[in-house]
């Protein structure tokens, strides 16, 4: 019989609901497993946060979800599948940051050298200030960031070796709005979804909808925090 290309009914060890970079991974990995795996996706084009399409003219393709992917070119599965012999290749444009500061601009690029250059505009120390915060980033972020993104953290002594500090930070008493993490209650965010927060989390609603927090959880003085209707963070 032909194979049909959406068929009604079908048997499967598993479904995954959503093609996206998390779906088709998961699949991949079950898949290699031995595992029968069906995904499914509501879209016509796979690839979800990570999807480039031909949706302006011809030939030219586009980011349709994200304007960056931060970090995903040492996602695990990339070595594990052997993407770049499959095809996989990333395009960075030489481009990537500006600014407008004042009369003038800043233009940061993939290049570390190109952008000192346009720092070099607003001063030499600028310029090199800048080259020794990217190079220091740099190698935290291969060191520590990339690999801690997709495994296991390692252990705080390793890491304090890792960065090169000889200090240990202390946990702070309160949170940043003043009142300790204990003590916890129910409340609800504006679409209703459930969450627990602490015994001095007090809020109020303004005239406009809005959420509005107090300091030390003190609603005696004016409030310092804000969450905007229909939002989910404070300001």
């Amino acid at each position: 019989m032909p194979q049909v290309e959406f068929p009604t009914q079908s048997e499967t060890d598993i479904v995954v609901i959503g093609a996206g970079p998390n779906g088709l991974i998961a699949a991949a990995y079950l898949t290699a497993a031995g595992f029968e795996v069906t995904v499914v996706e509501r879209r016509y084009e796979i690839g979800g946060g990570l999807a480039t399409e031909e949706i302006l003219f011809p030939h030219h393709y586009a980011n349709t979800h994200a304007s960056y992917h931060f970090m995903v070119d040492y996602l695990p599965p990339i070595s594990d599948f052997h993407l770049e012999g499959e095809g996989l290749r990333f395009h960075k444009p030489h481009g990537q940051m500006g600014a407008v500061v004042g009369d003038d601009y800043v233009y940061l690029t993939n290049k570390l050298e190109d952008s000192r250059d346009y720092l070099a505009r607003f001063g030499l120390d600028q310029a090199d200030v800048f080259g020794n915060l990217v190079q220091r980033f740099t190698k935290i972020v291969e060191d520590i960031l990339a690999p801690a993104t997709y495994l296991p953290p390692d252990p705080p002594v390793d890491l304090i070796e890792a960065l090169g500090v000889d200090v240990v930070g202390v946990n702070r008493l309160n949170n940043i709005f003043g009142f300790p993490n204990e003590d916890w209650k129910p409340w609800k965010l504006f679409d209703g979804t459930p969450v627990l927060v602490p015994g001095r989390f007090n809020t109020e609603p303004s005239p406009g909808g809005d959420i509005l927090m107090y300091p030390e959880g003190d609603t005696s003085v004016p409030p310092s925090a804000r969450m905007p209707k229909g939002g989910f963070y404070f300001d």
